[in-house]
């Protein structure tokens, strides 16, 4: 699921993992947080691990 970096943000805080989604179609976890800051940068989680969170007390509260 792609997420910008604000969002992206917020869900590391809270221990998702995220990934970095580059234009030359591959990915990275994404290991400093000040990257989410940086413009024209698109992040990603994978869906078993959004699905684990909508399904935790955090995901419930973000809804």
């Amino acid at each position: 699921m792609p997420v910008t970096g604000i969002t992206a943000k917020a869900l590391a805080r809270i221990g998702v993992t995220i990934y970095e989604l580059r234009e030359n179609d591959t990915e990275g976890m994404v290991d400093d947080p000040d990257v989410f800051d940086e413009k024209d940068r698109l992040f990603g989680v994978e869906k078993p691990e959004w699905n684990a969170f909508m399904q935790s007390d955090n995901g419930r509260d973000s809804l």
